[in-house]
């Protein structure tokens, strides 16, 4: 069963509710600081109720779902109505009468889809209705007239951004201080509304209403725009301008000592400067652990110095291993015993030769292959040392050597033809000479038979 305050006299303490589904009616609240104050939601405020002459507001009302109807409200020290809320009603109210109006506002509310209907809205010091809020309903209310209007505007509603708009229709606004109906905000509606008759008009009636246009206002609007919209689509176009003179000053600029070693910002010159960042990064972080914990930032600064010396002594191992097997041209020395070189290299190419005069073409491409390693070996290109297989003189030749493709190919044609046991044609001893001999005399093969790498 609802709560129920019923016919009673209160002059001493505010009526207060923050609970839910309370009734109150038939009563009177006079001379208190609140007439009335409604907090939680499903409360009402209704009945001839008569809230007059409190020092505050005559009804406060927050929470949502409340209603406040059929009350007489008026002489309150500010406004009659004083509403923070959502989903509620005021309806059916006396607010104010002649000479006996509230201080403030007559009705104020602020929220959402709310509804403010059939209420006498007379004589209070501000505007009748006030309403800041969307999608807001303000319906047949009769605000203000001969002698009782209200001393601003009789209604003023602030709105932003509805979609559905707050409805306005059917109210009669006479005899207001300032504007009928003040509305600021984007689709609003306004309908079937009276301002101003027969002497009870507004001080400055519907200052900020604009009618709602006809259809035929409409489309003739539309059209308007249609033919200017044409006309600006088949006029000519204006040529753009070519600033000669302000690209000439350009080029000037550029020409400059200046600009002229100006290059286009590179991979490397943006990897190097993300590499850059990361470290000044590093160390900034590494000054913040400091000030948290010293032993941190020390460990880090270290520990990057550390990796440092081990990537340099890394790479200077590298550089010296590839510069140790680098063919150099250098002074012939005398051979180690039993060494490839041990024999020289212009008998192995005799032997080549007079093998292929014969036709015996495997055996031609064998001191081809021997007069080539005794010469790259003569010229100290690695230490003689007669155990040596093919494969590994050739992993003795540095990877960027010009001369390392011209042994690989040598390399492979011996090996196919002599360990292989493959019959060997004039061709094949042809393609092998071409490249011994590009070997021989200190440069690259330019042969690249097809007979040496089949």
């Amino acid at each position: 069963m609802n709560p129920v305050v019923n016919d009673l006299n209160i002059n001493v303490a505010t009526v207060k509710t923050n609970g839910k589904w309370t009734l109150i009616k038939g009563f009177r609240a006079d001379s208190n600081t609140v007439g009335v104050q409604l907090g939680g939601s499903g409360n009402e405020v209704s009945g001839a109720n008569s809230i007059a002459g409190n020092g505050q507001g005559g009804v406060v009302v927050t929470g949502s779902n409340q209603s406040v109807h059929d009350n007489r409200i008026t002489s309150n020290g500010q406004g009659g109505i004083i509403a923070t809320t959502s989903n509620s009603s005021f309806n059916k109210n006396k607010v104010g009468d002649s000479g006996a109006g509230n201080t403030q506002d007559g009705i104020s509310v602020t929220g959402n889809n709310n509804t403010i209907n059939e209420n006498d809205v007379y004589a209070n010091t501000r505007n009748g209705i006030t309403v800041n809020g969307n999608t807001n309903t303000v319906n047949k209310n009769d605000v203000g007239d001969s002698g009782k209007g209200n001393g601003q505007d009789g209604i003023n509603i602030t709105g932003n951004g509805n979609i559905a708009g707050i409805a306005l229709a059917e109210n009669d606004v006479f005899a207001n201080g300032r504007d009928g109906i003040a509305v600021n905000g984007n689709s609003n509606v306004l309908s079937k509304n009276q301002s101003g008759d027969k002497g009870k008009g507004d001080a400055k009636p519907r200052a900020n209403v604009q009618p709602e246009p006809s259809t035929a206002q409409i489309l003739k609007d539309a059209k308007t725009r249609l033919e200017k919209e044409l006309e600006q689509a088949h006029a000519p176009r204006v040529t753009a301008t070519d600033h000669a003179k302000e690209r000439a000053i350009m080029h000037e600029v550029l020409a400059g000592k200046e600009f002229r070693n100006l290059q286009e910002q590179t991979v490397q010159d943006s990897v190097m400067e993300k590499f850059a960042r990361w470290l000044n990064h590093l160390f900034a972080s590494a000054g913040f652990l400091k000030t948290r914990a010293a032993w941190i930032g020390r460990l880090i600064v270290w520990g990057f110095i550390l990796g440092v010396c081990v990537v340099l002594v890394y790479s200077l191992i590298r550089l010296e291993r590839r510069w140790r097997v680098r063919l150099t041209l250098e002074d012939e020395q005398m051979p180690g015993p039993g060494a490839a070189s041990a024999r020289d290299w212009q008998l192995w190419l005799e032997d080549a030769r007079r093998a292929a005069a014969r036709g015996e073409w495997r055996e031609a491409i064998h001191f081809l292959y021997w007069a080539a390693i005794s010469r790259l070996e003569s010229r100290r290109l690695w230490p003689a040392d007669r155990a040596r297989t093919p494969r590994e003189y050739l992993a003795l030749v540095a990877q960027e050597d010009p001369r390392r493709p011209g042994l690989s190919q040598l390399t492979s044609t011996f090996e196919r033809f002599w360990y292989g046991g493959r019959a060997a044609a004039e061709s094949d001893y042809a393609a092998a000479e071409s490249v011994a001999t590009g070997l021989i005399s200190g440069g690259t093969s330019s042969a690249n038979s097809e007979g040496g790498v089949r």
